[in-house]
């Protein structure tokens, strides 16, 4: 005579419990699923980081004025780059100033952007960087106000025509204390 089988009691939730060798296969599982996504994310970061020294839209001579609106986003700011020719992507320079090119607050504002910088080094001329390229610009003594707009436009610092809108606008001028020959 054969005993009938004794069924152990189901949990109440409707499925049944995991055994332990289930249980370690679905920790296994997660663990690998998220060392490929930790993988995934520090390879997207160091391509993007790549790109960023290594990538330029122009090899040719020359400067580019860029006036950045106020509050202007990343999005807006990379696509005012890419519409002047300094860089080849506007979604992989937002991409980059958003995450990895946090190098200060974007100064709004008229800049002067040499071509043939990378999108790093253009992150770095649009921020208030520590480590912002600097130029030293030696203004002779004489120099009127057009000699001294043209050496800084050739230094590339500022456009010529708006150092000159700003050497003439008097309200400035006045509001700054700055006291000419005329009094």
């Amino acid at each position: 005579m054969t005993r009938p089988r004794q069924r152990r009691p189901r949990p109440h939730s409707g499925s049944r419990a995991l055994t332990e060798q289930e249980a370690r296969w679905s920790r296994r599982w997660l663990i690998g699923f998220l060392g490929l996504a930790i993988g995934a994310l520090a390879s997207a970061g160091a391509a993007l980081s790549l790109w960023s020294h290594w990538s330029h839209a122009s090899h040719t001579e020359g400067r580019v004025p860029l006036l950045l609106e106020e509050h202007a986003g990343a999005n807006r700011i990379a696509e005012q780059l890419e519409e002047a020719g300094l860089v080849n992507s506007a979604w992989l320079m937002s991409l980059y100033v958003s995450t990895l090119g946090r190098f200060g607050t974007i100064e709004p504002g008229l800049h002067l952007l040499s071509r043939g910088l990378s999108p790093r080094e253009l992150s770095q001329c649009l921020a208030r960087f520590v480590r912002r390229p600097e130029i030293d610009v030696t203004i002779p003594e004489g120099f009127d106000h057009v000699r001294v707009a043209q050496r800084l436009e050739q230094a590339g610092i500022c456009p010529a025509q708006a150092f000159v809108e700003v050497v003439r606008h008097r309200a400035l001028i006045d509001r700054l204390g700055i006291r000419g020959r005329d009094g």
